[in-house]
């Protein structure tokens, strides 16, 4: 057991690892991204030795089978991060992409490689919906609860609190609450 505050400027206590995703005190998420890199980088170095064997179909492929699973794992914790430290998780697609000589257009249109910013935002909006359409676990439920006095687009609007954030609004920018938007 250890104490851990977490909080955007005043954040204390040491790095802990929740569910596989390390947390920082402050909610930066540069550990988590930072290990996720080293973890990640000596997969896509062994793949891209090998890209003489294969077709170019066949390098995505491995990526998909092979870094996806890790990025998309921790995608909801990082998510909130900001874009300086999400862009290094960004860079190692890209860089595979390019060392395949593709540009992302090609690789979104031709080989269904989708950029790992855009694959985030699904993901996210994909778990609201899942919470919209209840199947979710009831803690979920009580932490995302519909609104009950906002102006209704249709029956199942969720709160976003918006009222309630006086102080870090670009921390609230992006956090899972603005995409309820969407």
């Amino acid at each position: 057991e250890q104490l851990l505050i977490l909080h955007p400027n005043v954040g204390e206590g040491e790095v802990a690892k929740l569910l596989g995703c390390f947390i920082d005190p402050k909610l930066t998420m540069s550990h988590a991204v930072d290990k996720l890199i080293s973890i990640l980088r000596p997969k896509i170095k062994a793949m891209l030795r090998m890209r003489g064997i294969y077709s170019t179909a066949d390098m995505i492929a491995q990526f998909k089978t092979h870094v996806w699973g890790f990025l998309e794992y921790h995608s909801g914790a990082i998510s909130h991060a900001t874009q300086q430290i999400i862009s290094k998780i960004d860079r190692l697609q890209t860089s595979y992409v390019e060392a395949l000589h593709l540009t992302e257009q090609v690789a979104f249109l031709d080989y269904n490689l989708a950029p790992q910013c855009l694959r985030r935002d699904i993901g996210l909006l994909g778990f609201i919906h899942k919470r919209v359409l209840n199947q979710c676990h009831p803690a979920l439920a009580e932490f995302l609860p519909f609104s009950q006095n906002a102006p209704r687009c249709h029956d199942k609007d969720l709160e976003t609190f918006m009222v309630c954030v006086h102080f870090h609004r670009n921390l609230y920018k992006r956090s899972l609450f603005t995409r309820i938007n969407v």
